[in-house]
């Protein structure tokens, strides 16, 4: 499965090597400036991905105005669906116990969620 995952060229540079790995919510570019917003406490376990080459450009540009960097996609070849879950923007318009059921959050919303780590052998 190809999805992409959007970033700054500086991170994008240590992703390529060492794997796209979740990291705590006080790491995440995201959250720079908000630590303090509700997130759910899966979100440390997780990498999040699109499909959307335009919502991976937008979070890039996002990203790489957080570290004034240039904007940067990955593309991610996933060899299985096994460790996709619901991405949390549709956690928060659905049912939170239902965070295994990936294929409704990725038809609605174009993201997933990736429980664990992806190595750098998928990415590009």
């Amino acid at each position: 499965m190809k999805l992409y995952h959007g970033t700054n060229d500086s991170r994008a540079r240590i992703i390529l090597k060492e794997g796209l790995k979740p990291m705590p919510i006080n790491l995440r570019i995201w959250n720079k400036g908000g630590i303090s917003k509700s997130r759910p406490t899966q979100r440390d376990r997780y990498v999040y991905l699109t499909r959307s080459l335009i919502l991976a450009l937008s979070y890039a540009k996002k990203a790489a105005s957080k570290e004034s960097c240039f904007p940067a996609i990955l593309t991610v070849e996933l060899p299985h669906t096994d460790n996709l879950r619901v991405d949390d923007d549709y956690l928060r318009i659905s049912n939170p116990l239902d965070y295994k059921n990936w294929e409704t959050s990725f038809l609605t919303m174009d993201q997933v969620a990736h429980e664990g780590e992806i190595q750098p052998n998928y990415l590009t």
